[in-house]
């Protein structure tokens, strides 16, 4: 005999429980904002943008040494370090990359 299939179980509802009442107690005070912070000088946005600029231009210069490299072109590659130190100029973070 061919057993039939059997039909698919039935869940059983969970009726609600009953929860227990929070305690009457105020809730805690939200923290104040955090202070704004003071606003730009125009001095320092520009000095931000040139240091910015010269950043870019030593991962520029940077990129095109690792390029010379790869294509083991001496005379391109001597000049791309020179061009690198030169955009290097007076970056304190471009003299590690440098070194």
């Amino acid at each position: 005999m061919v057993e039939a299939e059997k039909p698919p179980k039935r869940q059983k509802l969970l009726s609600p429980r009953s929860h227990p009442s929070p305690p009457l107690s105020p809730p805690p005070p939200t923290p104040p904002p955090p202070p704004t912070p003071p606003p730009i000088s125009p001095d320092e946005i520009l000095q931000r943008r040139r240091n910015k600029e010269e950043i870019r231009n030593v991962f520029e210069s940077y990129k095109r040494i690792k390029f010379c490299i790869d294509q083991k072109d001496k005379r391109e590659t001597e000049e791309a370090y020179l061009c690198l130190i030169s955009a290097a100029g007076g970056c304190n973070c471009s003299f590690s990359i440098l070194a």
